[in-house]
């Protein structure tokens, strides 16, 4: 479901970015950045990764919904998904 969201929004704007939450173990971040590359390939959509320390992570996120109505509308999106999504 995300998948298709994130691919459907990603090919409206040319380009995702994505911040994630820094994991504890380094073949968590590994998988993150494999599957963000593979998904970049398949679909041809560039994809800005940045891999962020949980506390940092709060701040900028946190900061981007203020500054951004787009990205306020995005969590929105993400958090009352449509019915039947």
């Amino acid at each position: 479901m995300l998948t298709k969201f994130w691919a459907t929004t990603a090919k409206a704007a040319g380009e995702l970015t994505v911040w994630w939450s820094q994991g504890f173990y380094e073949a968590e971040n590994k998988a993150v950045i494999d599957s963000f590359a593979a998904w970049e390939k398949q679909t041809g959509t560039k994809v800005n990764l940045t891999i962020i320390n949980s506390p940092d992570i709060v701040t900028k996120l946190t900061a981007a919904l203020r500054a951004s109505p787009d990205a306020t509308t995005l969590w929105e999106r993400l958090r009352r998904p449509k019915a039947g999504h």
